[in-house]
């Protein structure tokens, strides 16, 4: 699972019921992921769309769903939030089909992605948060509840426990089973390795998803590691490419820094809709740090100073900090930080 103009809902397609769908992935589904997969924005959201008309016009209630879920991965790659909100409503409609069996799962799925990126781990239903005791059977989930899972580890830090689990998990023939699956979990061990500091191990894991994910230039589930995969390609490249291409990790470290930019609008966005209630941004270490130092009142030099940085590169974790919690000044920022406990 892991996918410019806006939609701000889906028009009736009458023309639409004239075909008919594949017993199993429709083309115009395949190409779209497919496209997105590839990095190729415009062809994802036309096969998207057309595989959306074909699903509501002969109720093939699980393409639609996988259609809307691929066009709301593609709207969070561009920041639109508003086509987000659509997307949003028009899933929620598909919990009232009652002949759609899957239907909450998948809706649980593709929320718990959602929240995952945006850093909103305790949004995530709770069968697929991290834990020795949360690993229940969906065989329907075909293998991304395991990569919710590793996600929601990720999004908390717990970058041991989650390399566990990855090891348990890692011959689960579902997730093996489709290559974006598998590469996303090498990539998952990737930055898992990096934020613990094993620069070695996160390198070689990048090489093995780049040869997996070469033969198909498969572009995005690299691209939306987003903030980590700019930093691990930046130190690969800082550390002599690792066997692989100085120009890929460039394009890539510059295409998930894009990212993350949109995607910490979006949680932004997210965040002031919903009031902040009930969201707890994933910090890491020196970002809850600062944080810190902030809400006790220290200068901006002191701040700087104390943790090794410019002003310039304090100036840009401050950005990502209000990005976060969703702030718009400090006393914004104070105000949050202390009403959510994440400072002492």
């Amino acid at each position: 699972m892991q996918n410019h103009r806006f939609h701000s809902s889906i028009p009736e397609n009458p023309e639409t019921r004239a075909f008919s769908e594949e017993t199993h992935t429709p083309e115009d589904l395949r190409r779209g992921e497919m496209a997105y997969f590839k990095a190729e924005a415009g062809k994802c959201e036309q096969f998207a769309y057309q595989a959306l008309y074909k699903a509501r016009g002969e109720r093939q209630h699980e393409t639609e769903n996988k259609a809307l879920f691929l066009l709301l991965r593609r709207a969070l790659w561009f920041g639109d939030y508003a086509k987000i909100q659509a997307l949003f409503k028009q899933m929620e409609a598909q919990l009232h089909i009652t002949e759609y069996a899957d239907r909450h799962m998948l809706h649980d799925l593709e929320m718990g992605w959602f929240h995952a990126m945006i850093g909103c781990p305790d949004r995530i239903a709770e069968w697929l948060k991290t834990g020795p005791d949360k690993r229940a059977a969906a065989p329907a989930a075909q293998g991304h509840d395991i990569l919710i899972r590793a996600r929601h580890g990720l999004c908390l830090g717990k970058h041991r426990e989650t390399l566990d689990f990855l090891a348990a998990e890692k011959g689960d023939p579902c997730v093996r089973s489709f290559v974006t699956g598998h590469i996303t979990l090498r990539l998952l061990e990737a930055m898992c390795l990096f934020r613990a500091g094993e620069r070695a191990g996160a390198r070689d894991a990048l090489r093995e998803s780049y040869h997996m994910a070469r033969p198909q230039a498969l572009d995005m589930p690299f691209i939306e590691f987003g903030r980590d995969m700019c930093r691990l390609a930046g130190a690969v490249i800082r550390d002599g490419n690792g066997g692989i291409p100085q120009a890929w990790l460039e394009k890539i470290r510059k295409k998930s820094a894009a990212y993350a930019k949109q995607s910490l609008f979006v949680a932004s966005e997210y965040s002031r809709e919903h009031g902040g209630e009930g969201l707890a941004p994933a910090l890491t270490r020196g970002e809850l740090a600062i944080l810190t130092d902030i809400c006790h009142g220290l200068p901006r030099a002191e701040i700087a100073a104390a943790h090794g940085m410019s002003d310039h590169t304090l100036r840009a974790v401050q950005q990502i900090l209000f990005a976060k919690l969703g702030a718009r000044n400090h006393a914004d920022v104070i105000r949050i930080a202390v009403s959510r406990k994440l400072v002492k």
